[in-house]
């Protein structure tokens, strides 16, 4: 059981007189899984393959409006609470990292901090 974490846009605020919801693009962060290190979605397009870079793209993010941090279940983060679910899994004796179990497989890797990163697609 795991918990996937997004970095949420509004694309469009809708429309109370026409009827048209808002819209919103999710970019994928990671995935918090018992008994795994956290795993981060590497979006080496955007330069996001290190838990210093994540860290970088959400403060200033959020400090600009420009998204905020939501669960799989629409509950709201703000980058300290996503910090301590991510710093909670990190490192921690008796958890598997996916980068080292799976990394000859999907690409996976360790950033140099020794966090988990993979660019391909998981859930």
């Amino acid at each position: 059981m795991g918990t996937n974490y997004y970095w949420r846009q509004q694309t469009h605020p809708g429309c109370e007189a026409c009827g048209r919801k808002p819209e919103y693009d999710d970019l994928h962060i990671g995935k918090s899984s018992a008994g795994w290190t956290f795993s981060f979605h590497a979006d080496e397009g955007r330069g996001l393959t290190s838990w210093r870079a994540w860290k970088e793209f959400l403060i200033q993010g959020e400090a600009e409006k420009r998204g905020e941090i939501v669960d799989e279940y629409d509950v709201r983060l703000t980058f300290e609470e996503f910090r301590s679910v991510v710093e909670e899994r990190s490192h921690p004796r008796g958890l598997r990292n996916h980068a080292e179990l799976h990394g000859h497989v999907d690409r996976s890797f360790l950033d140099p901090e020794g966090h988990s990163m993979s660019p391909g697609e998981f859930s």
